[in-house]
């Protein structure tokens, strides 16, 4: 009982502290100007211009100007006649709403960038509970709560971060014992409306549901799987339009200097042919992988300390995702499978992990918690052997 009061006054500590840290972190963002890759200012203070910032402000004018319609007239222009521009279609509604509802502009930064901040709270919260609940040690969740890239997502303002909050509340309540399926589903229906690769949490729900015993509510799931299985198909139809974009601007994108079409064409040329197609194809997806979980160069001239800070989390969940694919784990697997099956397919970028980094991140640290137990269970064997 006394273990069980400590480790709960132990979390407290920990949960205030990952609030504060992340108070203190959006202070010190106003007064440092931090620039990411393409030397935009990274500030509560600032109107935020990397992560397609421009694109989803006019799109939240033309949602203030013709209402939900400019989705469907976007998506059926593309149809007739296909384009790989960003200006042929219009994003999921929910962004645009919150630049429209905080008035977000130049000079008017703070209403949202408050708003993010509790955004990121909830988000470490949410996280922090579920590694507790999952035997993460004291040790794992302090170090959970400094991790920069939550933190970095909290000023840099976009999609990421709502999408990852909406995220964690689905995966807490659907793999939970005491599943409420309300919360889940509200969930995912408000990650359909953030981002179109919602879709794959969608299927990812249909496969487990199909394949898991009809030991739910019977009646519930025959009603949720037909209507699950509808939306998914809407969504789809909303979300093409954005694969083939992303496709398209995928196409330039680089690995360690190496295109797509070098790495698809051969890169060990000194081999016979077909071991140089295979052994690229394969370092090809090592490459995208190490890239998805932030082991990359930088895109551009940031400070040697700034690319290994946001590389740290890289070390624990490769061998996180690693684990989860080696598991027993299937409904896991399979969730970790589709969420980065379409990320992989185009360009493969760190900032997608952050849904579910905290799920890796955990398993990794659970990978060095065993190694580190073996280590010193042969230790220990050796000196009583001496």
């Amino acid at each position: 009982m006394k273990n069980f009061i400590s480790y709960a006054r132990k979390f407290f500590v920990i949960a205030i502290a990952s609030v504060a840290i992340r108070i203190l972190a959006f202070v010190i963002f106003m007064f440092i100007n931090l620039q990411d890759h393409k030397g935009n200012i990274v500030s509560p203070l600032e109107e935020q211009r990397g992560i397609d910032t421009a694109f989803y402000q006019e799109a939240a004018e033309q949602y203030k100007t013709y209402g939900w319609s400019i989705l469907y007239k976007k998506t059926e222009d593309f149809y007739k006649d296909p384009s790989t521009e960003y200006s042929g279609i219009s994003p999921m509604p929910l962004f645009p709403l919150l630049l429209i509802l905080t008035d977000y502009q130049d000079g008017n930064t703070i209403p949202l960038a408050l708003l993010y901040l509790v955004f990121c709270c909830m988000l470490c919260l949410i996280w922090l509970r579920w590694l507790k609940d999952n035997g993460c040690p004291t040790i794992g969740l302090w170090l959970f709560t400094v991790i920069p890239n939550p933190i970095y997502y909290m000023v840099a303002v976009g999609t990421d971060l709502p999408f990852a909050l909406l995220f964690s509340v689905f995966f807490v309540s659907y793999f939970s014992k005491n599943r409420n399926n309300f919360i889940w589903i509200s969930a995912l229906i408000l990650l359909f409306l953030m981002r179109p690769n919602s879709l794959s949490i969608g299927i990812f729900v249909i496969l487990d549901q199909l394949l898991r015993d009809f030991n739910l509510e019977k009646r519930l799931k025959l009603i949720i799987l037909p209507v699950m299985a509808l939306v998914v198909t809407v969504i789809g139809i909303f979300a093409l339009p954005y694969f083939v974009v992303y496709l398209d601007l995928s196409k330039d994108f680089t690995y360690f200097g190496v295109s797509n079409a070098e790495y698809i064409n051969g890169i060990y040329t000194n081999l016979p042919i077909f071991l140089d197609k295979v052994l690229s194809v394969i370092t090809f997806l090592f490459a995208k992988i190490l890239y998805f979980c932030g082991l990359r160069p930088s895109y551009s001239d940031v400070s040697t300390e700034i690319v290994f800070l946001r590389a740290f989390v890289g070390i624990f969940l490769l061998p996180g995702l690693i684990y989860i694919f080696f598991s027993k784990k299937r409904s896991l697997k399979m969730l970790i499978f589709i969420y980065m099956l379409p990320i992989f397919i185009g360009a493969t970028q760190d900032r997608y992990h952050l849904s579910i980094f905290p799920i890796l991140y955990l398993y990794g640290f659970q990978i060095y918690a065993m190694a580190l137990k073996f280590i010193r269970e042969r230790m220990q064997y050796r000196i009583d052997n001496i």
